[in-house]
């Protein structure tokens, strides 16, 4: 089912302050299919951005975000990152995206009052609320992916996997499970 990038704003910002704000002007959402693993080509490309912007966002203690879809050539493209503050983002309508497949955003820095090697609650929903996967790179360097049709998401790859914030205390958020369904994501956000 697609959406138009009206319809995607409105039910983004209605289920969620923190990962992204949809686009609007002619950008369609792409309702995924379930996947369980994320596409390898568009995770890399997400990947590859993330080990550059991860350095900044922990430099600066803030979260960075975009998305990431195909362009009018059917090109897999990213959009370019906009900055948020300490615990959320809100990224811009992308001009060079045609389908949005999935978001993009980093936690930013450790912080011990923060939950953030895990996507939150509010990260899911807003990627489902908009139909699209979702992509988390965390302080410890983790690289999560939200699947949102499979109700799933998993870590691509572990803790230092990308640039991670030398303040990190490892296990200081407890123990971090290789994926979680929404469900169970919820009551670990919940304590």
């Amino acid at each position: 089912m697609l959406m138009t990038k009206k319809l995607a704003i409105f039910l983004f910002l209605v289920a969620s302050a923190c990962t992204t704000a949809a686009p609007t002007k002619g950008i369609i959402a792409k309702n995924p299919a379930p996947t369980i693993a994320p596409p390898n080509q568009e995770a890399a490309l997400v990947r590859n951005l993330l080990i550059t912007l991860q350095r900044r966002s922990i430099a600066q203690g803030v979260e960075f975000c975009g998305f990431v879809g195909t362009d009018r050539t059917g090109r897999l493209v990213l959009s370019e990152p906009v900055r948020g503050d300490q615990a959320s983002c809100r990224p811009r309508a992308p001009q060079n995206i045609q389908i949005i497949t999935a978001s993009y955003h980093t936690h930013g820095g450790y912080s011990p009052d923060y939950l953030g090697e895990l996507p939150s609650p509010e990260d899911v929903a807003g990627d489902r609320e908009m139909g699209i996967n979702g992509y988390v790179s965390t302080p410890g360097g983790r690289f999560w992916f939200i699947d949102s049709a499979a109700g799933q998401l998993m870590q691509i790859c572990g803790f230092g996997c990308l640039p991670n914030d030398a303040r990190f205390q490892r296990g200081g958020d407890g123990p971090i499970a290789a994926s979680y369904s929404f469900a169970t994501l919820i009551r670990r956000h919940a304590g």
